[in-house]
């Protein structure tokens, strides 16, 4: 299945020189529970979201596609939280957290340092944003979520449906 990273000039270098050594990046808001002393590889379902991830951050080098087996990424599902997806909240986004183990650079099929129109999957990815009820949504000046919702409850979103065997 095609899943998407934003890496920056010193992965890029690693993959060339056929390294599967990953930069770290903060843990940020999500609802993955990960286990002490795991490294993770983190990647994007859509295409899109690597896009928006790569202007906010800055200093990205490039955004590598990887075509990873779906029974692995199935298990390391959730979401990751950021700010200009929807205007005025944090949004989840779909995310795969990969242990480092299960990760292999054999699964890189292309990188650009822009998303090539192939990769663009516009219709899913609008459809997701408008399907999110907004009690997953925290409030971008507060940072809350509706009464009784927190960043774990959106592990209840159903984005299975846009994981496509491509």
């Amino acid at each position: 299945m095609l899943v998407y990273r934003c890496i920056y000039k010193d992965e890029l270098k690693n993959i060339k020189q056929n390294k599967k050594c990953i930069r770290k990046y903060g843990s940020g808001t999500n609802t993955f529970g990960y286990e002490e002393g795991v490294e993770y590889i983190h990647f994007f379902l859509f295409a899109e979201s690597a896009c928006i991830y790569a202007k906010r951050k800055g200093g990205i080098t490039a955004i590598i596609q990887c075509d990873i087996p779906y029974e692995i990424l199935i298990q390391f599902r959730g979401c990751g939280f950021y700010e200009t997806v929807i205007p005025g909240y944090y949004t989840p986004v779909p995310e795969f957290a990969i242990p480092l183990e299960f990760y292999n650079l054999e699964y890189i099929c292309d990188f650009s340092d822009y998303i090539k129109p192939e990769w663009a999957r516009k219709e899913d990815y609008l459809e997701y944003l408008d399907s999110i009820p907004r009690c997953y949504l925290a409030d971008y000046e507060t940072g809350g979520f509706n009464k009784g919702y927190n960043e774990k409850s959106a592990k209840d979103l159903d984005w299975q449906k846009y994981m496509k065997k491509i």
